[in-house]
């Protein structure tokens, strides 16, 4: 089958949005003609996330969104298309859902978190929150099979469609992979935080404040890597910034040799992180709150995930991160549950039978 894939951000930007549809092509490639619409270009979405005023960011994403639907509609009306896949693509859904009547093309949605919600508890004016959630009924209703990344996710939406299923994140858990050596010792120890850290996204700039306020209060043993695009770099001899990363093959690599990763999540995320399954992967163990195991199922606190409040995250990472033996077991478990669950080869399969079963409408 012919499918179109359209990507709003940049498709060569190493980011949670745009991972995920690269992950879709590559189970689909090989079988099927895969099509990727790509958005916008250069180094990811840094000049939008750069502005700091919320209404100027509305404004810039409603032109955007504009120029998107005109791209958009270009690409789908001048090519034969089976099926587009959507990868959580509200933006450009209109213009999908519109040419689908002429072009004949099914259309599957795949939502990554409950994005109204998601808006709400970003701090979003209600009037734009309460759209959005019109506009999520409207495309869960109107697509002909929608996707769900996590099982709250998945609950949330089934009320409105019988046509939907879980797959939930997944990642190539043979390029995911434990480094052979953490880069860590008995006298220092590495953490991560994992970005970008940009003014349109309050929880990820909250993980950065949270790591400046309370930097001298870790072991003075622990060194941070502060990974992505950081807007607000302080200089500390404690803290490396890694800056954008121009490949997953630096990603990967920068993520497998450190000794933990923090995710100090403030806010209730609708979907799962990508960063925690990334770590898990590569058996490096996470500290989390609660709001961060938000949409993350099959882990068990203690044993695959360290999960504490955030007052306490501080005082549990001096306490845990030099046992080396508990730490491990953690990494060790926490890839086991990657394998059984979120890996590629665990969900190609309901993929695959879910664009078997979705087929041609024309």
């Amino acid at each position: 089958m012919r499918i179109a894939i359209p990507v709003f951000y940049n498709i060569k930007a190493i980011d949670g949005t745009v991972v995920r549809p690269l992950r879709i092509a590559e189970v689909f490639r090989g079988k099927h003609e895969i099509t990727f619409i790509n958005g916008l270009k250069g180094g990811g979405n840094n000049k939008y996330e750069d502005i700091k005023n919320f209404w100027l960011k509305v404004l810039v994403r409603i032109l955007q969104s504009v120029w998107w639907n005109l791209k958009l509609s270009y690409a789908l009306l001048s090519r034969n298309f089976d099926i587009v896949f959507c990868s959580n693509d509200f933006f450009g859904f209109p213009s999908i859902y519109i040419w689908s009547f002429i072009r004949g093309y099914a259309i599957i949605y795949e939502t990554h978190d409950i994005i109204s919600e998601t808006c709400k508890e970003c701090g979003w004016p209600s009037i734009l929150a309460n759209m959005m959630g019109i506009l999520e009924r409207f495309i869960v209703t109107h697509a002909d099979y929608i996707i769900a990344l996590s099982p709250n996710t998945f609950e949330h939406y089934k009320k409105y469609t019988e046509k939907i299923a879980l797959v939930p994140v997944f990642i190539d858990d043979e390029l995911f992979k434990p480094a052979e050596k953490k880069c860590g010792s008995e006298e220092f120890k590495t953490i991560g935080m994992i970005g970008p850290f940009v003014y349109r996204d309050q929880r990820k700039t909250e993980h950065l404040n949270f790591l400046y306020a309370n930097i001298d209060k870790f072991d003075k043993r622990i060194r941070f890597v502060v990974i992505g695009h950081c807007m607000e770099r302080r200089p500390n001899e404690r803290i490396e910034y890694t800056g954008y990363l121009d490949s997953m093959h630096e990603y990967i690599n920068k993520l497998s040799y450190l000794n933990a990763i923090i995710v100090p999540e403030k806010t209730a995320t609708g979907g799962p992180l990508n960063k925690i399954i990334e770590a898990m992967a590569c058996s490096v163990p996470v500290f989390t709150t609660p709001q961060g195991m938000i949409g993350l199922y099959w882990m068990e606190t203690g044993k695959d995930i360290l999960v504490f409040q955030e007052n306490e995250l501080v005082n549990q990472v001096n306490d845990l991160i030099f046992n080396d033996e508990y730490m491990t077991e953690v990494g060790n478990n926490a890839r086991a549950i990657v394998e059984k669950y979120y890996s590629k080869k665990e969900n190609e399969n309901s993929l695959m039978r879910i664009l078997e079963k979705v087929g041609n409408k024309g």
